[in-house]
Formats: structure tokens, sequence, C-alpha cells
């Protein structure tokens, strides 16, 4: 048995977001997304979110956009490297906080 790394990526599209840009940092990208307020309570500053299927960090957050840091081979072997200002792309939010506000909001039984 080994230990759980990284984050619990279950495949779903939550909502989607807007690429707003990349900034290069010496090989490595500073990814911003834009995403619709609704999904935005899952949202926590160096948390867990799933763009394009990617499970990513949270590295910077607004109450418009996030920001993701992105490795050089993250960059080389998916689409980000395509993405253009104003796309599309699909977000998941992390699963554990949905768990977390369905126990405090449902009435227990």
């Amino acid at each position: 048995m080994t230990r759980l790394g990284g984050h619990l990526v279950q495949g779903h599209v939550d909502a989607r977001g807007k690429f707003l840009g990349a900034e290069a940092h010496g090989g490595s990208w500073t990814v911003r997304i834009a995403y619709p307020p609704e999904i935005g309570r899952y949202f926590v500053f160096k948390g867990s979110v799933s763009v394009e299927g990617i499970s990513l960090t949270i590295a910077e957050l607004t109450d418009e956009y996030f920001e993701i840091a992105i490795i050089p081979k993250t960059w080389e072997v998916t689409n980000f490297s395509h993405l253009q200002p104003g796309d599309d792309v699909n977000l998941e939010a992390d699963v554990i906080a949905k768990y977390i506000e369905r126990i405090l909001t449902r009435p227990h039984a």
C-alpha cells in the first residue's frame, strides 16, 4: 500500500472558465484562469483545482480569477501552450470541498 500523493480528481466538469493568459518565467509559466462565481466557493489559495483534466495547485486567488504555476513538462505535453486568451477551459473543483459543503448544508436524517 502506498500513500496518496497528489490531488483527487474525478474527471467531471463542474464549470467552464476562460483562459486569460500566460506569463513565462524562465521555462515555467503562470497561467491565469477566470472562473464563474458559482464555483468560487470551492477554491482556496494553495488548494486543488483541475483545469482541462490536469490536477493543479492554486498559486494566486481573487474573486474573479485564479493563477496556477505550470512546469515545463506540463506545458510541453498538454494543451496549455496552445490556448489563446478568451479560450474556454474545463474546470473541476476539489471534491473534498464539495463533500464538506454537502455534509454541512444537508439536514441530518
